[in-house]
């Protein structure tokens, strides 16, 4: 499947609020689990240059164990499971792409209210949402 850089634009507003934030790992949600999605992430390494923010997402033709691992638990935000995984990457934001999730991301919104306490709304867009982690489940 080719990439459409259009869908994750490194001049997005939440992107410009991320790059004025104090420094913090950075998370892009929806996070890519099969192996022949991998490649997706390079939308976000691409959108990481306007924040320069470490990326707990990305790609590269080494895929190390933990990251597979790490994937396929994340695929499942929101969760306990997935919090789990946030919490030990020490990760600070999360923003998470509406429009990717396609028909999704209602399911998503829905899943993520009983998180919702654990998360600090720091900017939007008409396609994302941009949180701060202030505490874990």
């Amino acid at each position: 499947m080719p990439l459409d850089f259009r869908e994750v634009s490194p001049v997005a507003p939440v992107y410009r609020r991320l790059s004025k934030l104090p420094r913090g790992p950075v998370i892009e949600m929806p996070f890519y689990y099969r192996s022949v999605d991998f490649p997706q992430h390079v939308k976000y390494m691409l959108a990481s240059t306007a924040h320069w923010m470490p990326l707990v997402n990305g790609y590269s033709d080494y895929i190390p164990q933990d990251f597979r691992e790490a994937a396929f638990v994340l695929d499942s935000f929101p969760s306990n499971d997935t919090f789990a995984v946030l919490q030990k990457r020490r990760v600070r934001y999360i923003t998470i792409h509406w429009d990717m999730y396609g028909p999704r991301a209602e399911e998503i919104r829905t899943k993520l209210k009983p998180f919702e306490r654990y998360l600090r709304p720091l900017g939007n867009d008409a396609t994302m949402n941009l949180y701060e982690i202030v505490g874990f489940p």
